[in-house]
């Protein structure tokens, strides 16, 4: 299924790999996250992401969003501050100076002809899975999020897996409910229960 393989098997456990742009579909993703869209019957404009936003994981929130949702992404400046205060962002902004020039001289958002070097790209792992495990996964949304709707049922069925498995499936939760909404967690409830012990959860 193209949802489990881009969250679980691309971006996932979630982005354990995360160097923004080693993901092949990434190039012509960016391209539909840049160009103008319509909305309300009017053109909007291309997203802006700085290159601190990018290590703070704005580049990772591409990723899963795509271009369907991403140009309607917000809060980038806040997902920022809060990977500052919570994430140690500053330590991984010293390892990824060369990745940060690259997108810096770039007018593509997450330009994935950058690459993140090899400290730069194990930091930003461990700063997606440090946001989306957290409360940073809260500071920006592409979509507008549904109270008791299916996110919220996809948060209580990964608390009932085991292990490993518990940890992965909420921050894949969380990151479903920020960048795609009701209809990445509704398709990934129906690809859960195929998932190795994966717990099945009620209807």
């Amino acid at each position: 299924m193209q949802w489990k393989a881009r969250l679980i098997g691309g971006c996932a456990a979630l982005c354990l790999s995360a160097a923004c742009g080693d993901d092949d579909d990434a190039a012509s993703r960016d391209g539909g996250a840049q160009s103008t869209g319509e909305r309300d019957g009017g053109r909007r404009p291309p997203i802006v992401v700085t290159p601190r936003q990018a290590v703070a994981g704005a580049c990772t929130v591409q990723l899963i969003a795509g271009a369907d949702h991403f140009n309607d992404c917000t809060g980038f400046d806040q997902l920022e501050a809060c990977a500052r205060r919570q994430c140690e962002l500053e330590n991984c902004i010293d390892q990824c100076t060369q990745y940060m020039t690259c997108l810096y001289e770039s007018e593509t958002p997450c330009d994935p002809s950058c690459p993140a070097e090899g400290g730069c790209s194990s930091c930003m792992a461990t700063m997606a899975q440090c946001v989306f495990g957290g409360t940073c996964s809260q500071t920006f949304a592409c979509v507008e999020r549904v109270e008791g709707g299916r996110c919220d049922e996809l948060r209580a069925c990964c608390g009932e897996q085991q292990g490993q498995l518990n940890d992965q499936c909420l921050l894949v939760a969380e990151a479903a409910a920020s960048a795609q909404g009701e209809e990445g967690c509704a398709q990934f409830l129906q690809a859960l229960p195929s998932l190795a012990d994966a717990a099945v959860c009620p209807d």
